[in-house]
């Protein structure tokens, strides 16, 4: 009887929980309408239920504490105008691995609360409102489990394996170049690694993603795959099992991520988009708010990178006239042809539209100028032709292939009679000569048919062979200068777009790793009437130093030594370092040095420089390592172009400054055919991170050092050490057709935009 009881008033508190919650959520009219979605309604009864069936005794009060029914209460008051990172953080405390929350009741209201925040999130998601979708997403932390840790830890073993078996007797070499022994924490133990274990993880990833021949190889690219998901797991996993909450940590991250975003949408820096996108890209390692990351990636990684080539440029790079002398040597009615044909023509190319390849169509024209001798017995027939040839075949590329169709080929043979003379003897040599001449003539026009006929079917398999070695001769270069190194950095764009109109071909492309950020909107208009253009967004630029100078290390020994690299530099700066420094100037008396000098600076006086700002300190051997996430960030504003060179270690001899960034200034002119960029201002210097559009609070020693190292910086740069005051960028040269003409230019926006016509 009182088991009977019991169970009634548990009933009963259920059910007027329920009321009183439903009624709660549902003073005021619109949020009362709001409130009674389907979704909230199976929230809150599915929570309900679970209070009627736990019951109100101090187990169930722990419940209610453990899984913050209070907060629940109160999104479920607020209807319409619910939190989803609220739920979200009750969600956590339903996905966590507390004892028995896998019970049927908790599983209901965890997944009830999943499809509400869901519902939630969607309805934010639609506004186009991504600050809003960013804090809604602080609560989608799924906590990492041990068994995922293990998981993605045998990912990691398998592709290692499978690497290994693939290098065969290359796999020591490839070894010692990885530093595998980094990764026996991964591929030998079972305990979670330790931060510093981790840094070393990162240092190999570094190396699975330079451009060396070789890693553009799948097994490579799984393998780095694999782990970059162990390096993004792990953490949280570690964080857990050390006692911390990792929701919270992620929380921050989200807040962090909108504080940024808000940021950007009203003024884009060098810094909003770095800081923006070190934490998308975490978020979308992580995989626990998707929708968030394609919102981001859709307003914020737009295509950074435009090309237009007109048709003219196409036909006016210079090629090699066809110019082909081949015997003759065929049977024509019967009659034995030998002799020799010279082809004249020339190819020229025509722009097809196409939405989503470049389409050409490759035309030949020219003529095939023959001198032959026919014999049919018992005479030998001299004659002299002219084959009028053409042939188009239609080419399409595309990253995904090019290729080339059949070509479509015609001819038309005049052809002249100039002697015809009776072989084997003077005998009746005028009749049979005589009666030649007659049939002859009665044949030429089938003869010179048929010869047509076989002059397109000869002109349609060269074209074929040639025009196909050429493309198949392309695309390998495509692999291999372009496809390939982008693929083994982990650069290749997931947006290349190539279109062809009637009159230009078009390339669009969003140069950008998923942990980067593209454009945020579209580009100039096209500068109408050029031959060539090019639409490049500040991104591009940035993006792309972070995969060359990423990690990469400058230094200089001497002031008349060249500069030193460490890491791996792509080409263009590595002969940039092989180039003498400038000479001093002639109010410099110590020798020119091509870096900065950290001479009297020691971020505690104000002004080490001494009297005079503007002295030069003496040379000192120096070295910077560029920041291995961003090491330059560049903005296109105004005429100008901004740099922010971040350094992650800046030293001189004994002195060594983390995370300083210097700030140049360069005018954006064009003299002649030429770009040439020109400093203004003073040179500052920033801590990493730190952005004076938005921060307005500096450490002390932070302000005083920024200081004296921006004076220092200055006066090298004005004596003619340093920074130059003029880079002067050489016009495009093509041989064996000029100069192109620069036309316009402009920087503004955040965007470049050139454009250049035919010599």
């Amino acid at each position: 009887m009182q088991v009977l009881l019991r169970t009634r008033r548990r009933i009963l508190t259920g059910w007027l929980v329920s009321a009183l919650v439903i009624v709660a959520i549902a003073d005021g009219g619109r949020a009362a309408a709001d409130s009674l979605s389907p979704a909230a309604n199976r929230v809150a009864t599915a929570l309900a239920e679970l209070r009627t069936w736990i019951g109100d005794d101090a187990k169930a009060a722990r419940w209610d504490r453990y899984l913050r029914h209070d907060v629940l209460e109160e999104q479920l008051a607020a209807g319409a105008e619910a939190d989803p990172a609220a739920i979200g953080s009750v969600l956590n405390r339903y996905r966590s691995a507390a004892d028995g929350l896998q019970l049927q009741r908790f599983v209901a209201v965890r997944d009830a609360l999943a499809q509400w925040q869901r519902t939630l999130k969607s309805r934010i998601a639609a506004g186009g409102d991504i600050v809003a979708l960013a804090k809604a997403s602080a609560g989608d932390f799924r906590p990492v489990t041990a068994e995922q840790e293990q998981q993605a830890r045998r990912r990691v073993q398998q592709t290692a394996d499978e690497l290994l078996m693939r290098l065969g007797s290359q796999a020591d070499s490839w070894r010692a170049y990885l530093d595998w022994g980094r990764l026996e924490p991964v591929l030998a133990g079972e305990q979670l690694p330790t931060r510093r274990q981790l840094a070393s993880l990162a240092e190999v990833s570094d190396r699975l993603y330079a451009n060396h021949p070789g890693l553009e190889l799948p097994e490579f690219r799984r393998f780095r795959d694999a782990l970059d998901e162990y390096r993004a797991v792990a953490p949280w996993r570690s964080a857990a099992a050390g006692g911390r909450d990792p929701s919270e940590d992620y929380a921050r991250l989200l807040d962090g991520l909108a504080t940024q975003l808000e940021r950007l949408g009203q003024q884009r820096t060098t810094e909003t988009p770095w800081l923006a996108s070190r934490v998308l890209g975490a978020v979308d390692q992580l995989g626990d708010s998707p929708e968030l990351v394609a919102a981001v990636r859709s307003k914020y990684a737009q295509p950074n990178l435009y090309a237009t080539v007109s048709g003219d440029f196409v036909n006016a790079i210079p090629r090699e006239p066809v110019d082909q002398t081949r015997p003759v040597d065929q049977c024509i009615l019967g009659t034995h042809i030998l002799g020799q044909s010279r082809t004249l023509a020339t190819v020229r190319f025509e722009l097809v539209p196409w939405p989503d390849a470049i389409a050409l169509v490759a035309r030949f024209d020219g003529n095939a100028y023959a001198r032959t001798n026919g014999y049919h017995d018992p005479v030998r027939i001299r004659s002299t032709s002219t084959t009028a040839l053409s042939a188009v075949k239609r080419v399409h590329f595309s990253d995904a292939g090019f290729v080339t169709g059949a070509a479509v080929t015609d001819a038309e043979t005049n052809s002249q009679i100039h002697s015809i003379t009776k072989t084997g003897g003077r005998f009746a040599h005028k009749l049979i000569e005589r009666i030649a001449w007659k049939r002859a003539g009665e044949s030429q026009g089938d003869s010179e048919r048929v010869g047509a006929r076989n002059a397109a079917e000869q002109l349609r398999e060269s074209f074929d062979a040639e025009l196909a070695a050429a493309v198949a001769e392309g695309r390998a270069s495509y692999e291999s200068k372009v496809r390939t190194p982008l693929v083994r950095q982990g650069f290749f764009p997931e947006i290349l777009h190539m279109a062809s109109t009637a009159t230009d071909l078009n390339i669009a492309a969003a140069l950008a790793r998923r942990d980067q950020l593209g454009a945020d909107g579209p580009a100039p208009a096209t500068p109408a009437g050029h031959d060539l253009t090019l639409r490049l967004h500040e991104s591009a630029v940035d993006n792309y130093l972070a995969v060359a100078l990423g990690g990469v290390k400058l230094g200089q020994d001497a002031a008349d030594a060249p500069m030193t690299i460490t890491g791996d530099a792509p080409p263009w700066l590595k002969k940039a370092a092989t180039a003498k420094p400038p000479e001093a100037t002639p109010q410099t008396a110590p020798p020119a040095a091509v870096g900065p000098s950290l001479e009297n600076v020691d971020g505690a006086d104000g002004d080490a420089a001494g009297d005079d700002d503007r002295a030069t300190p003496p040379f000192r051997p120096w070295s910077l390592t560029f920041n291995s996430e961003a090491p330059i960030g560049v903005t296109f504003v105004d005429g100008q172009l901004h740099v922010r060179l971040r350094a992650a270690l800046l030293a001189s001899e004994e002195d060594e400054y983390r995370n300083w960034d210097i700030l140049i200034r360069y005018r954006v002119e064009q003299a002649g055919d030429r770009v040439v960029l020109v400093r203004t201002g003073d040179i500052e210097a920033l801590p990493s991170g730190f952005d004076p559009a938005w921060d307005r609070r500096m450490a002390g020693r932070d302000s005083a050092f920024r200081n004296t190292l921006a004076k220092n910086l200055t006066a090298r740069a004005e004596a003619g050490q340093g920074f130059p005051a003029k880079i002067d960028i050489p016009p495009i040269e093509i041989p064996n057709l000029g100069r192109l003409r620069l036309v316009e230019l402009r920087s503004d926006g955040h965007w470049l935009t050139l454009a250049w016509r035919l010599p």
